[in-house]
């Protein structure tokens, strides 16, 4: 699907993934600038979901959100937030890759399991 089909999508939302990498060496100090706009766009009020998962040993960092907002928005608003400066500023020399940014139509509630984690089980 297209950028252009997303965009006219209003509900239920958009996912958004994000994949950074850096050398293996500086993920501690990448991840520090990201707890910070962490934060932020977590209070941002269409966030409802945002989750972070690393690969240590070749320095990727995916981002995973969930948006109740069209692409469109997203990118014209949410990514023009004076908060991402600082954070750019600070990370971009650190990428060994460019950014890589992928959007993806939500579906409709049905589609969506989330469990706790206590339900979990886990092998080791």
């Amino acid at each position: 699907m297209s950028s252009s089909q997303i965009t006219s999508i209003s509900k239920p939302g958009i996912m958004v993934f994000v994949l950074i990498t850096v050398d293996p060496s500086k993920v501690d100090e990448l991840l520090k600038h990201l707890w910070v706009i962490y934060k932020h766009v977590t209070a941002e009020p269409e966030s409802s979901f945002f989750e972070v998962n690393l690969k240590r040993e070749t320095g990727e960092i995916r981002l995973t959100e969930r948006w109740h907002c069209t692409v469109d928005w997203f990118e014209r608003v949410q990514l023009k937030k004076k908060y991402y400066q600082p954070y750019l500023e600070a990370t971009e020399p650190m990428w060994t890759k460019p950014r890589v940014i992928e959007y993806f139509e939500c579906l409709s509630p049905e589609w969506t399991t989330i469990k706790p984690v206590d339900s979990a089980t886990y092998s080791t």
